[in-house]
């Protein structure tokens, strides 16, 4: 059985479900086996958790450079403040190290350039370095993406999301300390995840950022935001984290596909439907559970972290991981892959910032 030898950057909450996974992993896998020897985090409480997760005898650091020191590990996985992942992603690779860092890798263009750099010497000494998105592995996630790719609606021309949290607010140290984190810790997993339900990468973009009047946080919780994408797909998306009684919705929004032979929609907690239009009477329509699309062999994930308190996935991205490792396939979110996401967000900013305009985002990202 091949041992992985894994170090922590950061042991705040998120690191309870990676933890978590790679505890249930060590118990169902006869491939492989995970062993964190080293975690880091200046706060010595956020290192108690380990043990409860049955990882008694790792070694703790008050930062990455000091865990490096005494420890090569295979993997390292960053689950700090976002403000701080290109750091350590970057302090990863330099060290030849696999890495995985949670959302979103970077926060502002000076870190995208640097970033730019890194995934080619991350190329160079052919290690992984990927981005974990792990709403892709969701199953309703899944389910839209299958019925999209064999066309039970048609050609898609636009898509509605509405996204809203009551009463958000930022508590923690680093949330209140950048303008953007709403898009950054939170709608960034929408951005990714319609990109990757679409099939499609965004062209345009253009945002009005917006701060409550009983706003209690440093920025815009709030965006009004239009994304074209390929094919000359238009997405619509209204997100805010700071309603108040608002009705709940789902961790990946509220969303309706609007196709040339019906629609997607995804407006609670359950499965998405397809409703496809039948005959030439208006309103005649058929509707389908698009989980029944799903086929046995589908990479989805339905199992959640805390009984149901976190959407699933995380087993799914270290699966993953292994596999790019040992294959030399390319991990379905790297870096490069995700440079079309966080372009979102970047754009959006500059759109605001510029009037609203449109930003054209192979020219604002510099992309071939």
């Amino acid at each position: 059985m091949k041992e992985y030898k894994i170090t922590f950057c950061g042991c705040g909450e998120v690191t309870a479900a990676w933890l978590w996974s790679l505890q249930n992993l060590n118990k169902r896998q006869e491939d492989y086996h995970f062993n964190i020897i080293a975690a880091c985090d200046p706060l010595p409480k956020k290192l108690r958790k380990l043990r409860m997760f049955g990882f008694k005898d790792t070694k703790k650091f008050a930062d990455l450079s000091l865990a490096y020191k005494d420890e090569k590990p295979d993997i390292t996985i960053i689950t700090c403040p976002p403000q701080l992942h290109a750091r350590y992603v970057a302090e990863a690779i330099n060290n030849d190290s696999h890495v995985i860092t949670e959302k979103p890798f970077l926060v502002n263009y000076n870190q995208y350039r640097h970033m730019r750099e890194i995934a080619d010497l991350a190329d160079e000494k052919k290690l992984v370095a990927a981005v974990n998105q792990q709403y892709r592995w969701n199953e309703t996630i899944a389910s839209v993406r299958k019925a999209v790719e064999d066309k039970i609606i048609g050609d898609i021309d636009f898509v509605v999301t509405n996204f809203a949290q009551n009463r958000y607010h930022f508590r923690e140290w680093w949330r209140s300390q950048h303008e953007d984190m709403s898009q950054y810790n939170w709608y960034i997993h929408h951005y990714d995840t319609i990109r990757y339900m679409l099939g499609k990468n965004p062209l345009k973009v253009r945002a009005q950022l917006h701060r409550p009047r009983w706003s209690k946080i440093h920025g815009e919780s709030t965006i009004f935001l239009n994304v074209t994408f390929e094919d000359g797909i238009e997405w619509s998306y209204t997100a805010t984290q700071e309603a108040i009684a608002a009705q709940t919705l789902p961790n990946h929004g509220s969303f309706v596909m609007y196709g040339s032979k019906g629609t997607i929609r995804h407006l609670r907690n359950g499965p998405a439907r397809a409703f496809v239009e039948e005959g030439t009477q208006a309103g005649k329509f058929k509707s389908i559970n698009l989980k029944s699309l799903l086929k046995a062999d589908t990479k989805y994930e339905t199992e959640k972290f805390g009984e149901g308190r976190w959407e699933s996935g995380w087993d799914m991205s270290i699966r993953l991981l292994i596999e790019s490792i040992e294959t030399g396939k390319l991990y379905p979110t790297s870096l490069r892959d995700n440079f079309w996401t966080i372009a979102i967000p970047l754009c959006a900013r500059e759109s605001h910032r510029r009037g609203c305009i449109p930003i054209d985002v192979k020219e604002y990202m510099q992309f071939d």
